[in-house]
């Protein structure tokens, strides 16, 4: 991957812009954990670049699911997965600011466990706990 940071930042707020369902803030902001990885100035930038495309543009940007929706997904996702603590920090976060309530997540997360299991139902839990008990 190739960009620079300028073009870079130019398309991620392109692609924010045309979210238009949720303010920009709903977005932690990536340019610093980016930074809080500790990555070389080459990989930040091919991070940069994946994250504003992709994740932040493309994905997050498609017609068929309301941020709403798309935030508890994305949650329920990451802790089915495991080993995510971090990620369900800022995306439970995300949920809440897209308008989520804590008992409906938790509610998602409660639904999930069936499938996911008991213990990566706890360990989210565990990991959103300060969030959950504001």
């Amino acid at each position: 991957m190739s960009g620079s940071l300028s073009s870079i930042i130019k398309r991620y707020k392109e692609n924010v812009n045309n979210l238009g369902e949720n303010p920009p803030d709903k977005f932690i902001d990536f340019l610093h954990i980016i930074q809080k990885y500790s990555l070389t100035s080459g990989h930040k930038s091919d991070i940069l670049k994946f994250l504003t495309e992709l994740a932040f543009g493309d994905f997050a940007s498609r017609n068929g699911l309301t941020s709403k929706m798309r935030e508890m997904l994305t949650l329920v996702l990451l802790a089915s997965m495991g080993d995510t603590e971090l990620q369900l920090k800022s995306h439970f976060a995300g949920a809440l600011k897209a308008g989520n309530t804590k008992e409906e997540l938790v509610a998602a997360l409660v639904h999930a466990s069936a499938y996911m299991g008991i213990p990566r139902l706890f360990n989210t839990l565990n990991a959103c706990k300060d969030i959950i008990s504001e």
